[in-house]
């Protein structure tokens, strides 16, 4: 029945809208197309992951891995003692792989990680065999085969062993860095690789459809007024096109579940506004008036309209509620209102001083309805001392982005900046060196 319909996508726009830690936005894609008489649409995202950590574990487990060659130090016929240096070597591999395991993606095919993990088992196993060999000829006794023919045949099967790992682990880098620059088709607008095959090559978009397309996308406000600054119908006339300052405050009531590896927290915590409205003048001091109420007659002349205020950072809100508005001056018709939240929210940690670095956990703050500007006034997240493990309080403070001063005041930043208690992870830092060289 709406086969006289067109699905059309200029473009897809999205911004920040990637929130884990672990990944970063390459660029969005959107395409309209007609297949069998159907109109379609496609349009995604497409994300490359941060190797910040796999890259340092993969340099670790490298590391580790070139400790193999140590057992050409030894001669050729101490086989004993190369294969306690063997035995080391494995256990660290297997110590590291298990600890990055815990964060790689649970996928059915090998991963880069995992080709060069098992390039360096093989270094270690086919290293062990060839010195076995060369340690059951040596006991044989063979005229000719000398301590010293055996001992350049060592070497030259080891240097031959560790080219060849060199040139695998090469080869993996130039795999995933050749396949990493399909990114830059996504961020100029064409589709990505995988999906580009669905759409019909040859698919032209009708004159006719272009037409009513650029009807609709022209503006509906006939006088191209900025709806940012329209006034509600609920207001005064003498607010007419100015903008309703709300001041912002912020109580945290708990912060915890701090994750620097997914690069998330949890909050929660109260935002209290306060702020002018006409509707308010003459109604009673310390009158409640239910927030629902005033949702469900917006738009009615003599109503309070209430700012709206979402979390931009927030990955999961599992609580958002909104208490009655209170009257606290009814001859200018100032009122308050008190939101309460509970989220999950990503934040980025800078972990170059690590374990001695302090941290900010931010909290964005954005107007969802229209007509208000923000105005930062207080931050208090002073009880939270006891909830922090293994993390000091320091201070707590609400900022407005420079950016955003230009663009009539939409957002304010919640900043808490703490202090890494470092006593926990020096121990463990040194313990587990000091495991490491007790091995080897």
């Amino acid at each position: 029945e709406d086969a006289h319909r067109y699905l059309v996508l200029k473009n897809c726009v999205s911004v920040d809208s990637v929130k884990a830690g672990e990944w970063a936005e390459l660029g969005s894609f959107a395409k309209s197309y007609e297949t069998g008489g159907n109109s379609k649409a496609l349009f995604g995202l497409q994300i490359k992951r941060f190797s910040r950590y796999y890259v340092t574990s993969l340099a670790s487990l490298c590391l580790w891995s070139t400790f193999i060659l140590f057992v050409y130090v030894l001669a050729v016929n101490d086989f004993r003692e190369r294969g306690k240096i063997m035995v080391g070597v494995l256990l660290v591999q297997n110590v590291a792989k298990v600890a990055v395991s815990s964060k790689m993606p649970r996928v059915v095919r090998i991963t880069a990680y995992d080709n060069m993990a098992l390039n360096s088992l093989g270094l270690l196993f086919s290293i062990g065999i060839c010195n076995a060999l060369l340690d059951g000829l040596g006991q044989m006794k063979i005229p000719g085969l000398t301590f010293e023919v055996l001992t350049i045949v060592d070497r030259c099967l080891g240097l031959v062993l560790f080219s060849t790992w060199l040139l695998s682990n090469a080869y993996v880098i130039f795999d995933v860095a050749k396949h990493s620059s399909e990114g830059k088709a996504v961020k100029a607008g064409n589709l990505p690789r995988q999906v580009a095959a669905i759409v019909p090559p040859d698919y032209t978009e009708p004159e006719e459809v272009l037409e009513e397309v650029a009807i609709i996308m022209r503006s509906p406000d006939p006088l191209s007024v900025d709806s940012a600054v329209r006034k509600t119908c609920s207001r005064s006339s003498e607010l007419l096109g100015e903008q309703v300052q709300v001041k912002v405050g912020v109580k945290f009531w708990l912060i915890s579940d701090i994750d620097v590896a997914s690069a998330t927290y949890l909050a929660k915590f109260h935002v209290i506004m306060e702020w002018f409205d006409q509707a308010a003048v003459g109604v009673p001091v310390s009158t409640r008036i239910s927030y629902e109420k005033l949702r469900d007659e917006a738009g009615r002349d003599g109503t309070i309209v209430v700012p709206q205020v979402g979390l931009k950072n927030a990955i999961t809100v599992s609580l958002e509620e909104y208490s009655d508005v209170i009257v606290l001056e009814d001859q200018k018709g100032l009122v308050t209102c008190r939101v309460h939240f509970n989220a999950n929210l990503h934040n980025e940690f800078c972990l170059e001083s690590f374990p001695f670095d302090c941290q900010r956990l931010l909290a964005e703050l954005h107007l969802v309805n229209t007509g208000f500007e923000l105005v930062p006034n207080f931050c208090n997240a002073g009880d939270q001392l006891k909830s922090l493990d293994g993390w000091n309080f320091t201070t707590a403070a609400l900022a407005q982005p420079d950016d955003d001063i230009a663009a009539n005041r939409q957002r304010v930043l919640v900043n808490v900046i703490l202090e890494r208690q470092s006593g926990f992870f020096v121990k463990q830092v040194l313990s587990i060196y000091w495991f490491l060289t007790t091995l080897m």
